[in-house]
């Protein structure tokens, strides 16, 4: 009897005795393993209540429904390999047979794969074959699972560290084992860094829905020890990119801090973050809004190459999210769907932007993608709880600037439309006559002042910025599309009027372009703006200038180049020599110019002196050519600033360079044209094969495409 007490006394029970016999329910359904404790600890870090099943035995199931259930599951998937080898048997025998689809699968899960969805995490599956059997799989999985299984799993925490460390190799491993919650700035400077992001980025950058971050950021300021990896490392992209659009004063006077350093904070914050997010393998959004917004303010700090191979993997993981599918097509809900939009297209143009900087051509092809355009609304118009996708206005909204990037992507893209021959991934360049580009971008500028443009209201700084981008963009492709590098002959054939116009449209280009960067309303904005440089337009007016020496649209091309050279010394030549493919040999064709124009300069002003000579007397003239300024080329007193010269050329400009070209002295080899000073005369074959053998011989590429590529779609 003692002993029958003595075992029922629950004070000397066995640890095991006190443990639940099976696993909590919370546990069971996310399939982790429980440690059966009340509550477990599963639960306790979550924070979330702990609930058993009641004691006794469970039911146990009956075998024979399950079994026949497998084994029509098993002959289902045997019916896919079968359809598979099927498949691959028509391919490589040629018999150009056509498969039905399965009366199971939808034609459309057919055409778009499938997206695979948990707890906000989403996972793209394509191909018919692969989402038929992931299908499959999964309903067999869930149907084999039983307690047992509970055995072989893992604590939520299992293997964190392995995978931080496998993605710590993007952005470094030094900083892995600390902690990054010493880099988040005060609660209230999280809201002034928030206002700053909200006037400076959103605007021409719609990745964060608005209101709703807010009262995310309203929650987390003050608990940042809770933040979920994702968004801890949203945030540290808003940081990074609000001090971003800061001039250095500006950070001084509103930060209270340099630049330089709150850059580099946050810059050194955003990466690790992204690194213990799981950026690699990540299957949050929320992860890659932070990682493209990292990305285009990294373009402001002129690291080209960089930006252009972490570009592709940015398009990697939103393919393996199904960004480049419509959110339609998965039957997600409004505000889902057009979060993913807006997240893609800003890939698009981060895609074009950054091959343009490298030389290369984009990454992501026009029948990639089936993505719609993001809906024409303000943030206020739609919420994750919105069950009815809002109808598009037709007025201007939040999504102007974007939006008219996102139209001049979509209809570019045509331009150089790459058509793809199907399972063999090969492709064939579908190559548009003169006359289809010229009404390709007549349709896009119609339909970009109707839709758009003529809705503005141009006093409002964000509609002004927009439809001067429309009209910098038109002038730049139609530069493009004309470019005598387009030519088959090398620009032999380019009539001389076409040349002017082509070299009239560069300088409207730079002008815009400077224009933009420089309007103070626009200021705050111009952190984007400077970032794009008009390659193909600084290209051509230099080609140009070194066979025009003077006249009105020579000065104001002149003027033009001085502000872009001048602009680019200050941002991008001193700080960064990655984008030296574009700049050396322009720096080149500048120094040639430079030459042209100076020896003109001199041939005139001696020409002017021996005019002034011969008009004196005999004695006179004797005497004129004996003082030392006329043996120089000039005579003293004879020129003034304002004494007018022929062609237009001011004196002040011939014996002053222009500033911001001081840095750019002419090049050993590159010695002046004398032979070129007929315009008329002079081919573009002829010229570009001058200007660009003398880079060649000093170790140049032979192809000036390589530097500068008049062929590729761009976008400003």
């Amino acid at each position: 009897m003692a002993d029958l007490q003595s075992t029922a006394d629950p004070s000397k029970l066995s640890p095991s005795a006190h443990l639940n016999p099976r696993s909590c329910v919370t546990c069971r359904r996310r399939k982790v393993k429980c440690d059966k404790q009340s509550p477990c600890s599963n639960c306790t870090k979550a924070h979330i209540p702990c609930i058993f099943p009641e004691r006794g035995r469970a039911v146990r199931r009956s075998r024979k429904a399950p079994d026949n259930e497998l084994l029509k599951r098993l002959a289902k998937l045997e019916g896919v390999v079968e359809e598979l080898s099927g498949h691959v048997a028509a391919e490589e025998g040629g018999l150009g047979g056509q498969l039905l689809p399965r009366s199971d699968t939808s034609s459309s899960e057919k055409e778009t794969g499938r997206l695979v969805i948990n707890e906000g995490r989403s996972r793209y599956v394509s191909s018919n074959f692969w989402a038929s059997l992931t299908n499959e799989v999964d309903d067999l999985k869930a149907m084999l699972y039983e307690d047992e299984s509970e055995n072989d799993g893992s604590s939520p925490g299992s293997g964190l560290s392995v995978t931080n460390g496998r993605d710590g190799f993007v952005f470094g491993y030094h900083s892995l084992a600390t902690t990054l919650r010493e880099l988040h700035p005060e609660p209230n400077l999280i809201d002034y860094l928030w206002q700053i992001y909200s006037s400076n980025v959103d605007p021409v950058l719609k990745i964060i829905h608005k209101p709703t971050f807010e009262e995310n950021l309203a929650k987390a300021k003050f608990n940042l020890d809770g933040l979920s990896k994702g968004t801890e490392a949203l945030m540290f992209a808003m940081y990074f990119a609000a001090v971003t659009s800061l001039k250095p004063e500006e950070c001084r006077s509103m930060l209270q801090m340099e630049k330089s350093t709150l850059h580099n904070k946050y810059r050194f914050a955003v990466e690790q973050a992204l690194a213990r997010a799981g950026l690699l393998d990540t299957r949050e959004l929320v992860i890659l809004q932070a990682f493209v917004i990292f990305l285009v303010c990294v373009r402001r700090h002129t690291e080209s190459k960089k930006v252009w191979t972490l570009t592709g993997l940015a398009i990697r993981i939103a393919q393996s999210l199904g960004l480049h599918r419509d959110g339609t097509a998965f039957d997600l809900n409004p505000f889902e769907t057009e979060m993913r939009r807006r997240l893609w297209w800003q890939i698009c143009i981060l895609d074009i932007r950054s091959a343009e900087d490298d030389g290369t051509d984009p990454s992501i092809m026009e029948y990639s993608f089936d993505t719609k355009l993001p809906l024409n609304i303000n943030d206020d118009d739609i919420d994750p709880e919105t069950e009815k996708a809002p109808a598009s206005r037709k007025e201007c909204t939040d999504m102007v600037f974007c939006l008219v990037r996102f139209e001049i992507y979509r209809s570019l893209r045509r331009l150089n439309r790459v058509i793809h021959l199907g399972y063999r991934h090969e492709t064939q360049r579908q190559e548009l006559t003169l006359k289809e580009k010229e009404k390709l971008i007549e349709d896009c500028q119609l339909m970009l002042k109707e839709k758009y443009l003529d809705k503005c209201d141009m006093t409002v700084p964000l509609h002004w910025v927009s439809a001067a981008v429309v009209k910098l963009v038109i002038a730049k492709i139609y530069l493009i599309i004309h470019h005598p590098f387009q030519q088959k002959d090398g620009g032999v054939t380019v009539p001389q009027e076409t040349r002017d116009h082509l070299f009239h449209t560069s300088c409207v280009v730079l002008e815009y372009s400077h224009l933009i960067q420089s309007w103070p309303a626009a200021s705050h904005w111009g952190w984007l703006f400077e970032t794009y440089v008009q390659w193909h337009a600084v290209a051509f007016i230099l080609t140009e200038l070194c066979v025009r020496a003077d006249g009105p649209e020579v000065d104001k091309a002149w003027k033009a180049v001085d502000t872009v050279f001048r602009e680019a010394d200050q941002f991008e030549m001193e700080a960064d020599s990655k984008r030296s493919q574009h700049w050396k040999p322009l720096k080149k064709l500048l120094a040639k110019a430079t030459n042209v124009r100076q020896a003109h300069a001199r041939e005139m002003m001696t020409r002017m002196a021996m005019e002034e000579a011969a008009a004196l007397p005999n004695d006179d003239v004797r005497d004129y050519w004996s003082t030392p300024d006329a043996a120089s080329g000039t005579a003293t007193g004879s020129l003034s600033p304002g004494t007018p010269l022929p062609f237009g050329v001011d004196v002040a400009m011939i014996s002053t360079p222009a500033s911001g070209l001081n840095a750019f002295q002419p090049v050993d080899n590159l010695t002046v044209m004398s032979d070129v000073s007929d315009e008329t005369t002079t081919s573009w074959q002829g010229w570009n094969g001058r200007i660009f053998q003398t880079m060649v011989n000093q170790g140049w590429s032979e192809n000036p495409e390589e530097y500068v590529n008049p062929a590729a779609p761009s976008i400003w």
